[in-house]
């Protein structure tokens, strides 16, 4: 067994790393694959283990929830590569021009070298590997920094990496706030940042000084609009569900529910018998993360009512601080001066907003939401849902459901302006974490022999025919 790494040892990890991926800069598809199945072996043989240090963290979080959420998609990622990513490294033919017409160009994937991962702590495990694995399959080295909010799980999986992996193929930390910003100013590779656009930015300064490539998933306030011909109870469903899972904790929830204003008092009505046949029993509600979390979400709330919004709870529990555990309720029109309307809610406050057409709730969605993390839209009229795709824009949209579009290794996931830049998961993850390098082999028949100075009539004659 390897020992369980330090807090404190960032640097000198880094250091081994990069000595280690210079060694081997470019190890073969057998070597790779070997890593990929450690991975899936540790997270098999862990994986109860991982889901109730979790809940320990989190205070109440269903074990089936964490398989779910986390270890599935883990699951899906890593079966994908091994199935592709021998052919994803393969050299690349994009093909001659006129300048060399009987050369040969190639794209050789290389791995980028150490790679550093910030995770954050609401889908810890998922969001700590799956961009780690990610990094393996295409060749390089990884430093997991996990989430100070979860403690328990972050020496547990330090402890599991340690057992799988040597410190120069991958090794996680699981520190203080101080710790990450030293791990955020490393001379990285990459760094992966999934959090909030405030610390995101902080973090993209500190790679800055580096010039180290950023990939940012900020989250954001991602709408849900429930459109005049939508299935109406199929709708609310879906998005109920993505909104109550892990607490409405998760960086794509429905933030928004956008309804007509004569389907308001129909959505109420319908929210609550939805809610109640997804959540039967309200005492196993995920718990909110922490107490300062907790605070955040009733102070918001507090703050719409007070301002004149109206609330119609979804559940009779009242908030219990102790376990905390808070029922969504919804918030519906709050004032434009509302914290609701401007903070993203991360939490099961659900937030309802009325509109009168189609084309008023798009031009607010554009002045308000522009670059949400994901959008949903709920609609039968295919003529209507492909202008929503031409005018609106986010990091990605499912339609008529919810975070489906994150959830498949074969569709990249990634944000848009202020929700973050850059993507990964399936080959786009293999490729963020490789750099293509262009490698063009002259012939003996050189066309540029032709060109070459001093410049005579031949050159001018050629020169001639390719600036057409």
């Amino acid at each position: 067994m390897q020992p369980v790494v330090e807090r404190s040892d960032v640097a000198e990890v880094f250091a081994i790393q990069k000595k280690a991926f210079l060694d081997d800069p470019n190890p073969d598809w057998a070597t790779r694959a070997d890593r990929l199945k450690r991975v899936r072996a540790m997270v098999r043989r862990y994986k109860l283990d991982f889901a109730e240090a979790i809940e320990s963290d989190f205070g109440v979080r269903d074990a089936r929830e964490t398989l779910l959420a986390e270890v599935v998609p883990l699951f899906n990622e890593i079966r994908h590569l091994l199935l592709r990513g021998w052919f994803w490294m393969r050299p690349q033919r994009p093909g001659r021009s006129l300048v060399s017409p009987f050369g040969r160009n190639r794209l050789i994937q290389q791995p980028r070298g150490v790679v550093g991962n910030i995770a954050p702590w609401n889908y810890p495990l998922q969001l700590a590997l799956l961009p780690a694995v990610d990094a393996l399959a295409a060749g390089n080295r990884v430093m997991i920094k996990v989430s100070e909010a979860v403690p328990r799980f972050g020496e547990l999986l330090a402890r599991a990496v340690s057992e799988y992996f040597k410190p120069e193929e991958m090794a996680v930390f699981y520190g203080d706030v101080d710790q990450a910003k030293a791990f955020s100013r490393l001379p990285f590779d990459a760094l992966i940042y999934t959090g909030g656009g405030g610390v995101g930015r902080q973090v993209m300064a500190a790679a800055s000084q580096n010039l180290v490539p950023v990939l940012l998933e900020l989250g954001g306030k991602c709408p849900a609009v429930i459109a005049p011909d939508a299935r109406f109870e199929s709708a609310v469903h879906s998005i109920l569900c993505g909104k109550l899972l892990n607490a409405g904790q998760t960086c794509i929830a429905p933030d928004t529910i956008w309804v007509t204003e004569r389907a308001l008092d129909t959505f109420i009505r319908v929210a609550r018998k939805q809610a109640a046949r997804i959540c039967p029993a309200p005492d196993s509600f995920t718990s909110v993360v922490n107490a300062r979390h907790f605070v955040r979400l009733e102070t918001i709330v507090n703050d719409a009512r007070n301002k004149g919004a109206r609330i119609e709870p979804l559940f009779a529990k009242a908030p219990d601080r102790h376990s905390r555990q808070m029922a969504p309720v919804l918030v519906i029109n709050p004032p434009e001066d509302a914290r609701i309307l401007s903070e993203e809610i991360f939490g099961p406050p659900i937030l309802v907003r009325t509109y009168e057409s189609v084309g008023d709730v798009i031009e607010k969605l554009q002045k308000t939401d522009r670059d949400p993390l994901a959008l949903y839209w709920f609609d039968t009229n295919a003529r209507r849902i492909n202008r929503v795709k031409q005018l609106l824009s986010a990091g990605g949209m499912t339609v008529n459901g919810t975070l489906v579009h994150a959830a498949q290794p074969q569709m990249p996931f990634g944000g848009v302006g202020e929700s973050g830049m850059g993507a990964y998961h399936g080959r786009s993850g293999f490729e963020a974490m490789s750099h293509r390098m262009p490698v063009s082999e002259l012939s003996r028949l050189d066309a540029m022999r032709l060109i070459e100075p001093p410049y005579g009539w031949l050159a001018s004659t050629i020169l001639k025919l390719l600036s057409r």
